[in-house]
């Protein structure tokens, strides 16, 4: 992998000698190293992944009272290294960033993968187009918090009040601008998300004896379709934005369901006023989790499903809601912000037993400060303290009143761009 990364980013020098002198060729990147600390509570220790189901009770298991960790990392979704490129008629650009930097809570050093490589054409002051592995275009806001990605996965805006900040896809966005103040953005974008063949746990068509069953796969003929408005006036900006997305299964038996909807909108507005800023957006959607929407926040990644009266396997759909509010307030060489996020999923479970293990309602609640303070010369640092409440009073796998924990992150980053 490191051959390829070298070999590729020498191509791109090499390309970029050969160009016209007055095409722009730059190259930049950031390095960060991320101290953090994390204190979990009993409840929370109990009811992470891989140390027990979620949702189980704290005092069902022979816990201790929770436990704290420090760590330092070189974080892979902040650190990267990117090369653009602007045509001398100033028609044709482009970006190619890698992202490097520790692999996850192991540690390891050297990891390196692909993270944008798109090209814009510029048809005329009012149409443009983008081609290539981007950011969709639904909920663009996120907001100003970065500790402790690697080892706790804490970043607001993949979970806690954003459903789809970084949500990276492949596909196609074109821009119109009908007035120096709104524009029309359209996107399509690869519809396959693969995080389940069989999302909802139904069984597959039958088989002869001895054989293997086939397998419930995707099956999707209409690309993710996403439309924003984006609207600027002055010192504010709002942003309307729409998400759809059907996905088709084969193999399903016959008579269950074999299909799901998947749809989010969403609303975001900055505002800035003198040394004073807000950011804050909303996202409302149903499926979101299954639709690769969320960056992992949601504790049901896959839908449930129940059996009709007939016998027959039908889904259950989610409901998913998201915000967050980031107030910041800036004075000399440094920002501070304030902020505060909630996610809430829940669905209904099967209609003809009433509760069972089909039906959850989850809530979770982060707020915390952030203070980055810049230092010069590109180098900035980046003190956080964040509070993560996973409910204390949820309703999941048929059971109520679960308590699934809290967290604490405190961190600071050091942080270069060049």
């Amino acid at each position: 992998m490191k051959k390829l990364f070298l070999l590729a980013l020498t191509c791109v020098c090499c390309l970029a000698l050969a160009l016209p002198a007055m095409a722009q060729v730059k190259v930049g990147g950031m390095v960060t190293l991320d101290w953090n600390y994390i204190d979990r509570d009993e409840a929370r220790a109990a009811n992470v992944a891989g140390t027990a189901p979620i949702g189980v009770a704290p005092a069902q298991l022979n816990y201790d009272n929770g436990y704290e960790d420090m760590r330092m990392e070189m974080p892979m979704v902040i650190n990267f290294l990117q090369v653009s490129y602007v045509s001398k008629d100033k028609v044709v650009s482009g970006l190619v960033r890698w992202r490097l930097g520790s692999a996850g809570a192991s540690g390891t050093t050297g990891a390196i993968n692909l993270y944008y490589a798109y090209l814009n054409y510029k048809f005329s002051d009012m149409f443009s187009m983008r081609f290539g592995r981007q950011d969709t275009i639904l909920a663009p806001m996120s907001v100003s918090q970065l500790s402790g990605f690697d080892s706790w996965g804490h970043i607001v805006g993949i979970g806690w009040g954003n459903e789809n900040h970084t949500s990276l896809r492949d596909g196609i966005t074109a821009q119109f601008n009908l007035s120096p103040m709104i524009a029309l953005k359209l996107g399509i974008f690869d519809n396959q998300t693969d995080n389940a063949e069989a999302p909802v746990g139904f069984g597959t068509n039958p088989s002869p004896v001895g054989a293997v069953p086939p397998t419930v796969r995707e099956e999707n003929d209409v690309p993710r379709f996403d439309v924003a408005l984006p609207i600027s006036w002055n010192f504010l900006k709002i942003i309307p934005s729409f998400s759809y997305l059907t996905q088709e299964y084969d193999q399903v038996i016959a008579g269950s369901q074999n299909d799901i909807d998947v749809w989010a909108a969403a609303l975001s507005a900055h505002a800035a006023f003198g040394p004073f800023s807000i950011t804050a957006e909303v996202v409302f959607g149903e499926n979101l989790g299954v639709g690769s929407y969320s960056g992992g926040s949601l504790l049901n990644s896959n839908l449930t499903a129940y059996l009709d009266a007939a016998g027959n396997w039908q889904v259950q759909d989610s409901d998913d809601m998201a915000f967050f509010v980031d107030l910041a307030f800036k004075f000399g060489p440094a920002t501070l912000h304030g902020i505060y996020g909630q996610l809430n999923s829940e669905s209904e479970g099967n209609p003809i037993v009433g509760l069972d293990a089909a039906e959850y309602d989850i809530t979770r609640q982060m707020y915390g400060l952030a203070c980055p303070i810049t230092i010069g010369g590109g180098f900035s640092i980046r003190p956080e303290l964040f509070f993560y409440d996973f409910d204390d009073d949820a309703l999941m796998a048929g059971a109520q009143n679960m308590d699934l924990g809290e967290e604490t992150v405190f961190a600071v980053l050091f942080m270069l761009n060049f």
